[in-house]
């Protein structure tokens, strides 16, 4: 394998922090899984349904890049600000010279900040963003799994685009001990990580308590 990376970051007078991230992997005889056969048959009867047959193999050759983006701004002693996006994107190519698009690079995906504290308060409203991968972006292996997957305008699965809400706080109720509390998608919104779970909407309301000795 073979890979390039660069980054840069510039800080304007603790106020503003910017940093980006760019990189490039090459991966020869890169192993990914395709269609195959047994004994001659591309299908076989797998827990009593019809399944494709397949296996790892060596591809040709794979290449992955992508992007990160960041910024931190620092508005006043209490509010602050925080971003980040994240792009990916990857091929695959076979001994033929086919190309198709690598299994399980992530949808772009990002989040965005809203915190505010104090001595003894911690604040964060914070949006979780991933972005739309489309039935052409999908990998081939991907495509034949209709059932974990939405279904686009032209019937072909997809994995649509997503956002939740969140808030997240902290008090510290004395030097030891302090209290947590976590709520996740606010809005209830019906969402599914890419290639991860099931497609569901879900509040979550999380609690804690700490002491350090």
């Amino acid at each position: 394998a073979y890979n390039v990376e660069l980054g840069v970051k510039k800080n304007f007078q603790d106020k503003l922090v910017l940093r980006g991230a760019t990189y490039y992997t090459y991966l020869v005889d890169a192993l990914v899984r395709r269609n195959f056969e047994i004994d001659g048959e591309s299908e076989i009867i797998y827990n009593g349904e019809l399944s494709q047959v397949q296996a790892i193999q060596n591809a040709a050759k794979a290449y992955v890049y992508g992007m990160e983006l960041g910024m931190q701004a620092f508005l006043t002693d209490h509010w602050s600000l925080e971003a980040n996006y994240t792009l990916t994107d990857g091929r695959e190519e076979d001994q033929q010279g086919v190309e198709a698009p690598v299994r399980h690079v992530a949808p772009s995906f990002g989040d965005f900040h809203i915190l505010w504290k104090n001595q003894w308060l911690e604040t964060d409203f914070f949006l979780n963003y991933n972005g739309e991968l489309s039935f052409n972006d999908l990998a081939i292996s991907e495509r034949n799994k209709p059932f974990i997957y939405a279904v686009d305008t032209n019937g072909n699965p997809y994995s649509p685009s997503w956002y939740t809400l969140n808030f997240r706080s902290r008090i510290k109720i004395s030097k030891g001990l302090s209290t947590s509390l976590i709520l996740e998608n606010i809005t209830d919104q019906r969402y599914r990580t890419y290639s991860s779970g099931i497609s569901a909407p879900g509040f979550n309301l999380i609690t804690g308590l700490s002491y350090k000795f």
